[in-house]
């Protein structure tokens, strides 16, 4: 693996490429390769503020939302285990700030495993999200996954990148277009700021469903969408993938009121949200196409042909599964 020695790398894990991303939006940067040493120092101070100030929220209470979004990311950190959220505030501050340290650390020197950088710190699954339960510790090295500073920052930034619904994290990875994947950085850790600002108490339903669907129309293009937990059991996860023409289409979908509102009726049809209408899981074989022409077959086969509003709603829907099937066509020759 080539090592780097840009001071906070993209790498090709997700979670560390949204949080280099996540960090450069946090110090005011609009591309991670504009990231200084200082601007480090500068996330650990904002990531361990907002940590500790969220983990002294009780349920429910001003502040507990941040809390949710980091207990779904960090199980049996110092931010979320609770012999740390008894300790006096300064003590559980040095604690976290400590997870970033840029002192030696106690094991042998490895590659770290996101970005190649040698590292003595290691990392498991309280503080790493991904990383495998203590019953798989004989698969990775001792003391967890090796990860440098950097890195370790990127990973605590990403839940600014991520959209929570109190459970679960979701997380817009764009690979391919480092411009639209930074917008939705932007935009994301502006959201979750205010969240934190404003000391939410709970995230607003349907929050993740819809702020994910604004955010990949607005900016159309290919997405591995993330939907995952790492909690005290065994990781949960799921990835599905937004293609650039679905993408593209939803967004001019998006551009008529009647046939945007006939999208979202196919998907309450199959009792789901947009979004999840227009991913597919990776390797699958099956399209979009598939979901939305059965949906409208349904409308039309179940509509009243003694009744208009019925009947023109089923040609609503027909006219939407069509436009997609007939796009789709042209785009692919």
């Amino acid at each position: 693996m080539t090592v780097t020695t840009t001071v906070m790398p993209l790498t090709w894990v997700p979670f560390q490429h949204l949080g280099a991303r996540a960090a450069a939006a946090l110090t005011g940067h609009c591309d991670p390769e504009q990231l200084r040493p200082a601007d480090l120092d500068a996330v650990v101070e904002i990531i361990t503020a907002d940590a500790v100030r969220a983990s002294r929220s009780g349920k429910d209470e001003p502040g507990w939302a941040w809390y949710l979004a980091l207990s779904a990311a960090y199980p049996n950190s110092p931010v979320t285990h609770h012999t740390y959220r008894r300790k006096p505030v300064a003590e559980q501050t040095e604690a976290v700030r400590a997870l970033f340290t840029e002192h030696p650390g106690p094991y042998p020197v490895m590659p770290c495993w996101a970005c190649g950088q040698e590292t003595t710190h290691r990392w498991g699954k309280p503080l790493l999200p991904g990383a495998e339960s203590p019953q798989h510790i004989n698969r990775q090295p001792a003391g967890g996954q090796p990860v440098c500073r950097p890195c370790r920052i990127a990973v605590w930034a990403m839940p600014y990148a991520a959209i929570c619904d109190g459970r679960t994290l979701t997380t817009l990875h764009a690979p391919g277009d480092g411009t639209a994947a930074q917008a939705v950085v932007q935009e994301l850790v502006a959201y979750n700021r205010s969240a934190i600002d404003q000391e939410w108490s709970r995230w607003p339903e349907r929050s993740r469903a819809d702020t994910a669907l604004r955010l990949v129309v607005d900016h159309p293009t290919d997405y591995e969408i993330y939907q995952w937990r790492n909690d005290n059991r065994e990781p949960e996860g799921r990835l599905t993938i937004l293609d650039g023409f679905t993408a593209r289409w939803a967004a001019r979908t998006r551009a008529n009121a009647e046939n945007w509102a006939g999208l979202r009726r196919l998907a309450e049809r199959g009792d789901r949200p947009v979004l999840s209408l227009l991913t597919t899981e990776r390797g699958s074989g099956w399209g979009p196409e598939m979901g939305l022409i059965a949906l409208a077959a349904d409308a039309a086969r179940e509509g009243d042909p003694h009744d208009p509003a019925s009947m023109n709603e089923a040609a609503l829907l027909g006219n939407v599964a069509l436009s997609y099937a007939e796009e789709q066509e042209a785009h692919n020759g």
